[in-house]
């Protein structure tokens, strides 16, 4: 009975989590609902996305143009432009693809309670991390991406402790739905593979086919559209805009701009390519691979800068936010706010307390100053708390523990000179799993 009592009042913290998160995110969600430009603070990326969703349900074409002389997108991949186009057609409006995102997240919350003896805080943290909450209210990847990849491994986590075949193909199918969200999903499953090996090699191959079936169509679509077989061409373009640019600004002690500039106009003499070549290099496969190869070749010339640069973009992953994004969504973006942060935190590193206090003070005349210590004082724990959660879990189930760690870096490192705290979105489930194994691990 008393079993029956403890697990009865688990289920209901889980679900007045899930509800306290919808209720959060939808109070959030309010200036994007009364002015959905709102909804686009992720610039370009977003007005592309929501035009590939526009183009697909006005013209039933996967660009971000119009006819005539429309180029078909061969950067972005299908399934989210994909998703939320169904909203456009019934709705024709952004708002309805906001409260997708919200319910989205309430789902999320739920997942994470199901990960292998998740303690019920795990989910909490999730739902008290205003930094995820924020891209519930935009036109972009994060979220939709962030649920697919969090049933993929909430169903791969369940293939390690029972061997079930039926959730290793859950895994698979779903992975495969989130690269064609988000390209940087593509090698995941490598990480995934070494385990699968280990438990069923019969069902190795299988778990790589069905991945492969489920991004083939994509794939077959591109054959037929650029005739050429690629899954997306972004990776050749960031290869030279945020590997490169950012070792090139680094060796020659330029701008990052200034380096991209300087990198295309050296790829265009180099190829004898032209401006819309260059303008249009995403949807030109070939193009694209050309910067890419490009851009490889200059890292492969800098080692050193490029490591550093690597380093440097995945700790900017970890910072706790983009404060400039929230002065935009709740205000006017405040530029003199990023500047006093900046000049706050490089006082108090170089140990000049008596300006860093007249930065805190200064900044504190901000309204989003709450707002800025607020997830200041939570990451500090949340991430004191994960590692603390990854400790407890290395030592109580090292495999799992393992796979983790290199989800993380995965998909930490990857972004290169391009990381933000955004692209921490898709692993928050998992900080937030280790976050509550922690507190657990400290209470015992």
């Amino acid at each position: 009975m008393s079993g029956c009592s403890v697990n009865l009042s688990r289920r209901h913290k889980i679900l007045l989590f899930v509800l306290l998160g919808i209720i959060l995110r939808i109070i959030l969600a309010i200036p994007s609902f009364k002015n959905p430009e709102k909804s686009l603070l992720c610039g370009s990326d977003s007005i592309q996305y929501e035009s590939l969703a526009k183009n697909l349900v006005e013209r039933r074409l996967f660009t971000t143009l119009k006819p005539p002389g429309y180029k078909p997108e061969g950067a972005r991949t299908p399934f989210y432009p994909l998703t939320i186009s169904l909203f456009y057609r019934i709705f024709e409006d952004r708002r309805a693809v906001i409260c997708f995102q919200i319910l989205l997240e309430g789902f999320t919350i739920f997942l994470i309670s199901l990960f292998p003896n998740a303690p019920y805080l795990s989910s909490l943290f999730y739902t008290l991390n205003l930094h995820q909450a924020l891209y519930a209210t935009q036109i972009m990847t994060d979220i939709l991406f962030t649920f697919l990849l969090s049933v993929a491994l909430l169903s791969f986590f369940i293939f390690i402790k029972r061997n079930s075949i039926l959730h290793l193909y859950l895994s698979s199918f779903f992975s495969g739905l989130g690269s064609l969200t988000r390209p940087i999903g593509l090698l995941l499953p490598v990480i995934f593979l070494p385990f699968v090996f280990k438990r069923n090699k019969k069902h190795t191959f299988f778990y790589i086919f069905l991945y492969l079936s489920v991004l083939s169509p994509h794939i077959i679509r591109n054959k037929i559209v650029h005739g050429q077989v690629f899954f997306s061409t972004i990776g050749f373009l960031n290869m030279l805009d945020w590997c490169a640019a950012p070792t090139m600004a680094r060796v020659d002690n330029i701008s990052e701009n200034e380096a991209r500039r300087k990198l295309k106009e050296m790829v265009k003499n180099r190829y004898g390519l032209n401006k819309e070549d260059i303008e249009f290099a995403g949807d030109i496969p070939a193009v694209a691979r050309k910067f890419g190869i490009f851009g490889l070749k200059y890292i492969l010339s800098h080692p050193f800068p490029f490591t550093v640069e690597v380093v440097k973009g995945a700790l900017r992953v970890f910072s706790p936010t983009e404060l400039m994004i929230w002065s935009i969504y709740f205000g006017n973006g405040d530029a003199s706010l990023m500047e006093r942060k900046g000049s706050l935190l490089k006082n108090l590193f170089k140990g000049e307390f008596k300006k860093t206090a007249e930065d805190v003070r200064m900044f504190l005349k901000s309204p989003f100053a709450v707002l800025f210590f607020y997830l200041l004082l939570f990451f500090a724990i949340y991430y004191i708390l994960s590692i603390k959660g990854l400790r407890v879990l290395f030592k109580q189930e090292k495999e799992t523990a393992v796979f983790i760690i290199l989800v993380i870096l995965y998909l930490s490192i990857l972004p290169v000179g391009a990381g933000s705290p955004r692209f921490r979105l898709p692993f928050e489930p998992l900080l937030s799993y280790l976050a509550g194994i922690g507190v657990k691990g400290l209470k015992e």
